[in-house]
């Protein structure tokens, strides 16, 4: 190859080498830089420059001004004419900024011409073209002047701006050159470092081609403490890395065979594409009775399977392939001798050889003892569960015995509650009653006196004593009877509702004052209060039997448990309204709570801690079943022992319609006394 076709390859190599890129990048990027410093200062050169301009001719035309009117008024041109040539000379002769100047009459005849005053006399420039005067290098400038006699004339001068433009262009000129060694300056100077860097990363690839070329051994090197130095550490710390890590993944994959060589129980193959075998493990020869040595390249269907199998086999690697996914677990059966038919259970997958070739595993499992307990094990179960299906049936009877004695423990309840409820009434009006009875007598007995004073001669004293006795007596006997007749009136509508459980409308406070009024006599011997709390106008339609039935199971558990062995306490029911079509009622009392370990358990069938004791387990049972079954409406409680229960039902004001069950969950009996609540 001749030395100039060298000579143009190295620079074409040059050129598309990284350290060009690096070296005219930074160049070019300060040229960038450099256009834009002299384009910014010759821009601002020239605003400054027209700036002073404006600024010198204002200047200049106010001082000429002022200095020339004194001379022109009085007419003294000589002296006016000596004091401006050496304004316009300095003391070297050299002309100043002002180039020429001339005073005219009215009608544009010179007076007086001091400098280099062209002829014939030019225009003078308006102010809109200063900027093609400044250009021009010469401003012809008029202004008004006083002459003698009173005239007006003109004074114009010519404003030279040639050293302004002269400075200009030579400050534009020494910034390119000094930016033209700063660029050439700094070109050397990135040329160098350019030259140095790639030198060094000129080394690391070497170092890196050596390192993939197999030489593991080979470490770039690490001189200096710049950034190329930290890579070059960072570099040879990765080859260290990889190296450990090469020898870990050696010892790794010589561990992984010889984990499926010696895996006892687990048969493992790997196949190729074509389905041939390349590993066969010890697991496998045992298994299938056929040594590594004759499995090494032969596939299944020269094995073991049929030539259907093989198929099928093969097309499960092609779909593996495609998809990705693993296969499996599938079971199947194979001769292993005659007469002896074997179970497996296999699964299938695939992984990658190093040079990109897929690669196949199988994993196989002998199960075929396994299948033979789970055959007998099925075997058991089915006759497990027919003895099971047997004893359900007869739990099932038990059950249907269970409910029909529940029913009956329901009913008992139901007339244990009717009878306290007939003895309570006829206990509470026995007072009325003996009243009324008491003052029928005495006004029986005291109308056969009157009878007989009237035989004897009646006087005005005894019939007014009679008459204020006969009102008095009246009206003790009304009122006694009229609540006597309350009394039933209450105890026929708490006693029909109970029975027949018939829905109807009704206004909840007029039910709930006509239940209470039929156990008031509950209250008398003890010291406790009972407080209502429940507002008018309250319309339901629901069902007003078993919601008594609901106020009285609570009433009586209340006074059997909440409040039992207190010595003052306080029954409170209050009503509210939740939104247009809910109430929310709360049953409370102040008495000892429930133990948390027996609020879980409440409202369960049998649930007493009174059994033996006259307690069935049975009241609370039923509330909570005709709240959220008859009533349509939810039961929560709210105790904490020593700080008393709180009942709260809500219920909707119009009750859905009820569907007719049998036993107890359909909460048709009355309240047991003895309820299932403990303190």
């Amino acid at each position: 190859m001749s030395k100039p076709t060298v000579f143009f390859s190295r620079c074409r190599d040059f050129l598309k080498s990284l350290r060009f890129r690096l070296l005219a990048g930074s160049v070019g990027i300060l040229a960038l830089l450099a256009v834009a410093i002299l384009w910014n200062g010759y821009r601002l050169i020239t605003d400054a420059m027209e700036e002073t301009i404006h600024s010198a001719i204002a200047q200049t035309g106010q001082i000429l001004n002022l200095a020339v009117s004194p001379y022109t008024t009085s007419n003294d041109l000589n002296t006016l004419e000596i004091y401006l040539s050496e304004l316009l000379w300095d003391e070297e002769g050299e002309q100043r900024g002002l180039r020429y100047v001339t005073v005219v009459d009215e009608e544009d005849r010179p007076l007086l011409r001091v400098g280099d005053c062209p002829e014939p006399l030019p225009k003078p420039d308006a102010q809109k073209d200063w900027q093609a005067a400044i250009e021009r290098g010469l401003v012809h400038v008029r202004q008004p002047v006083l002459l003698w006699d009173n005239s007006v004339g003109y004074l114009q001068y010519g404003l030279s701006t040639m050293r302004l433009r002269h400075a200009m262009r030579e400050s534009i000129r020494q910034g390119i050159l000094i930016v033209l060694i700063s660029i050439a300056l700094a070109g050397l100077t990135g040329l160098y470092v350019v030259l140095s860097v790639v030198h060094r990363i000129d080394a690391l690839i070497e170092t890196t081609a050596a390192i993939a070329s197999g030489e593991c051994d080979r470490l770039a090197p690490e001189d200096g403490r710049d950034e190329l130095s930290r890579l070059s550490h960072y570099f040879n710390l990765m080859v260290v890395s990889i190296r450990s890590r090469q020898k870990a993944l050696e010892f790794s994959e010589r561990s992984l065979r010889a984990t499926v060589e010696n895996t006892p129980h687990v048969a493992i193959q790997w196949y190729d594409e074509q389905g041939r075998v390349v590993l066969w493990n010890r697991a496998s020869e045992t298994l299938y009775g056929i040594p590594a040595e004759q499995a090494f390249g032969k596939t299944l269907d020269q094995l073991i399977f049929s030539p259907e199998q093989a198929a099928e086999f093969l097309a499960m690697l092609h779909e593996i392939q495609h998809t990705g996914k693993a296969l499996g677990p599938y079971n199947a059966r194979f001769h292993r001798s005659p007469g002896e038919i074997c179970v497996i259970l296999y699964t299938l997958f695939g992984i990658s050889r190093p040079d990109g070739k897929p690669l196949f595993v199988r994993m196989d499992v002998d199960i075929t003892e396994r299948v033979r307990n789970e055959a007998e094990l099925e075997r058991r179960v089915q006759e497990r569960t027919e003895a099971l299906s047997l004893a359900n049936r007869e739990l099932v009877k038990a059950m249907r015995r269970l409910r029909e004695t529940q029913s009956s423990l329901v009913r008992s309840e139901k007339l244990a509650s009717l009878g306290s409820l007939v003895a309570g009434v006829a206990h509470e009006l026995n007072t009325p009653l003996g009243t009324a009875l008491t003052v029928a007598t005495t006004l029986r007995d005291r109308t056969e006196e009157f009878l007989q004073e009237t035989k004897t001669g009646l006087r005005r004293s005894t019939l007014n004593a009679y008459v204020d006795m006969l009102q008095s007596t009246t009206e003790l006997l009304t009122r006694n009877l009229t609540r006597a007749a309350d009394l039933i009136t209450s105890f026929k509508h708490v006693a029909v509702d109970q029975t027949s459980s018939q829905r109807r409308k009704f206004e909840l406070r007029q039910v709930i004052h006509e239940v209470i009024d039929t156990l008031r006599y509950r209250f008398k011997k003890t010291p406790y209060q009972l407080v209502l709390e429940i507002p008018e106008n309250i319309r339901m339609d629901s069902y007003p039997g078993p919601l008594g039935q609901v106020l009285t199971n609570l009433l009586d558990n209340a006074l059997i448990h909440g409040l039992d062995g207190c010595k003052q306490g306080k029954i409170r029911i209050q009503v509210s309204r939740m939104g247009s079509d809910w109430i929310r009622l709360k049953f409370c009392d102040d008495g000892v709570g429930i133990p948390a370990e027996h609020q879980g358990r409440l409202f369960d069938p049998f649930f007493t801690t009174r059994l033996g004791q006259g307690g069935s387990g049975l009241g609370l049972n039923i509330v909570h079943n005709i709240v959220e079954g008859v009533l349509g409406g939810t039961i929560q409680v709210k105790s904490a022992p020593g700080k008393g229960t709180c009942f709260i039902l809500e219920l909707p004001q119009t009750a859905p319609e009820r569907k007719e069950v049998s036993g107890p969950a359909n909460a048709d009996g009355h309240s047991e006394p003895n309820g299932s609540r403990c303190a």
